[in-house]
């Protein structure tokens, strides 16, 4: 898939991305400038004194929500807009250059979001935590996809009315992946086993190839309708309030909100190295191993690499602060300058590896996108875990 200029461009000026001559995706330069004295002297934001842990923790979460996740939840939102009006060009045309269209501008959508997939704290994270609305499940669900559930949403449900949303299906049944199986699948048969309802009844095939067609163009647009209803609560949640909390606790507060972000980027762990990289290559060992195809990250769409890449890029920001304060200031700060330099060239080689076209077909380069992730988050949840005394936040269920 061939993205703008102008769309990256957006995206660099905003939230850190640009895009190369080749067309390829890299991280814009930062403008961060850690001197060798910074690792020397406390003091990094410009004051003779020397500054205590809990300042430079102040910094970090202060930077945080107006610099790093804001920005990023606008582009989102202006990108999901976008699709909703190439959505709905669609389900009214129902011809293949519109079609066509609309999943060029899901896969930009896709690929704004996934930047975002490892900051989910806040708004966008679990309700056990300070400050979660668990609003990221309803915008994306993968790997808890489902599209029989789609399927038997599109036959049984209301999903046409207003109301739809005031008692929705499972997070399975909308959201971004949602979409996608609607705007991309071919074929007018459902993915659900004979013995589902719609297929026993008889129910499915009695709609016909015509109506099916025409009620996944329909249902995708008012999908993304709520899409862009829910990013933009996410928007507010966090400019109306969550990032003043952040960055407005006491030294105690400040400590847990830094371990709740730094239990977010346990994303890279869970769902990259392990859901979107150790799967695909059905390597021995793997957790939860995957049962059907939904389990694999964006099959019909064909961006898996791309969207890791995304998630690697959003997760560096997250970890740098892009150039303000970040964790890589708090290691130099404690006398770890060098531990930061080593993890900043772990993570950019990964990105580098997942830079450019999908490339989940060849197994050898997936493979070592696999392993400098894996390098990646070895160094993360152990070294720098262990000299930061990073820890869980309270709240967590058992298990969490």
């Amino acid at each position: 898939m061939q993205i703008s200029t102008a769309q990256l461009a957006s995206w660099c000026t905003l939230v850190g991305l640009m895009v190369a001559a080749s067309g390829t995706w890299t991280a814009c330069a930062s403008t961060k400038d850690r001197s060798d004295t910074v690792s020397v002297s406390p003091d990094l934001f410009g004051s003779d004194e020397p500054r205590l842990r809990e300042e430079v923790i102040g910094d970090i979460l202060a930077h945080t929500g107006p610099y790093v996740v804001e920005p990023a939840v606008g582009v989102f939102v202006t990108e999901a807009r976008l699709l909703h009006a190439a959505v709905r060009t669609w389900s009214l045309d129902r011809d293949d250059m519109s079609r066509a269209a609309a999943q060029d501008q899901w896969r930009v959508t896709m690929l704004a979001w996934q930047y975002l997939e490892g900051m989910q704290f806040g708004p966008a994270g679990s309700e056990y935590l300070a400050g979660g609305h668990g609003l990221r499940d309803e915008i994306y669900s993968w790997p808890w996809s489902s599209s029989c559930r789609v399927d038997q949403v599109l036959v049984y449900a209301d999903w046409s009315e207003s109301s739809f949303f005031e008692d929705p299906p499972p997070y399975s049944a909308y959201g971004l992946d949602a979409i996608e199986y609607l705007l991309f699948e071919s074929s007018t048969e459902n993915t659900c086993p004979d013995s589902v309802d719609i297929n026993a009844d008889g129910t499915w095939d009695a709609l016909g190839d015509e109506a099916i067609a025409r009620a996944r163009a329909e249902m995708a647009t008012v999908l993304v309708e709520n899409v862009v209803e829910v990013g933009t609560e996410l928007y507010e949640g966090w400019s109306d309030g969550f990032s003043a909390s952040l960055a407005g606790g006491s030294d105690a507060q400040s400590v847990e909100a830094l371990n709740t972000m730094f239990y977010a980027m346990r994303y890279m762990e869970s769902y990259v190295l392990i859901g979107k990289l150790c799967h695909p290559l059905g390597l021995s060992g793997c957790p939860d191993e995957p049962i059907s195809p939904d389990d694999f990250e964006h099959i019909r769409s064909m961006i898996s690499t791309e969207a890791v890449h995304s998630n690697l890029l959003g997760f560096r920001d997250l970890f740098t602060g892009r150039s303000g304060a970040g964790l890589d200031d708090l290691l130099v700060w404690s006398g770890y300058g060098s531990l930061a330099d080593d993890f900043l060239m772990e993570l950019d080689e990964a990105i580098g590896l997942a830079a450019g076209p999908d490339f989940t077909s060849d197994d050898a380069r997936v493979l070592e996108l696999y392993e400098e992730v894996q390098d990646v988050t070895v160094l993360l949840f152990g070294d720098i875990a262990t000299v930061l005394t990073l820890r869980n936040p309270s709240g967590l269920p058992m298990g969490g």
